[in-house]
């Protein structure tokens, strides 16, 4: 073997190794940098779906809360009778167009009352086939807040839906 030979392919050697480390390295960092920003893109995101999930939340709130302190629908809602809230209910359903928007009301009696007229604590406007006890456990936290005097929201799952809840004190 010749001396050109002897030198030349140690010296490739090293080059090519060296290309292949320099290549590694630049994957490495370059996936690295990516996951970097893919992470704070995931980061921001979730932030604005969040500041627009509560901004819907308080539009539901505000418009909810503003149909439920008109007085026609405040002194249906006192009465407990339910004839008269469904009456109400779907009155209301019609003069905001709700069914459109796949709105389904349903109106809360506490237990003292709902147990005094001897109905279920759920009224709908529209006679639906709903299960009761899920539509209990869904919205039991925001049930407590507003018998708590407080507005609510909260997205819940009933069956295989999920569901907006509003809850007007």
């Amino acid at each position: 073997i010749s001396l050109r030979a002897k030198v030349l392919v140690p010296v490739l050697a090293v080059m090519v190794l060296l290309l292949t480390v320099t290549v590694l390295i630049v994957n490495l960092r370059f996936q690295r940098q990516m996951e970097t920003n893919s992470q704070r893109e995931l980061d921001g995101n979730k932030m604005r779906f969040q500041h627009e999930q509560i901004k819907y939340q308080k539009s539901l709130i505000d418009r909810f809360g503003s149909l439920a302190r008109e007085a026609h629908y405040v002194s249906a809602f006192r009465t407990f009778d339910p004839p008269t809230i469904r009456t109400q209910l779907r009155q209301l359903f019609e003069n905001e167009m709700l069914a459109s928007e796949g709105v389904i009301f349903l109106y809360y009696a506490p237990k003292s009352q709902a147990d005094t007229n001897n109905t279920s604590p759920f009224i709908l406007p529209v006679e639906q086939l709903h299960n009761s006890a899920g539509i209990t456990a869904g919205c039991s936290a925001v049930i407590q807040l507003a018998e708590q005097g407080e507005p609510a929201t909260d997205i819940v799952r009933i069956g295989d839906k999920l569901c907006n809840v509003v809850a007007i004190p």
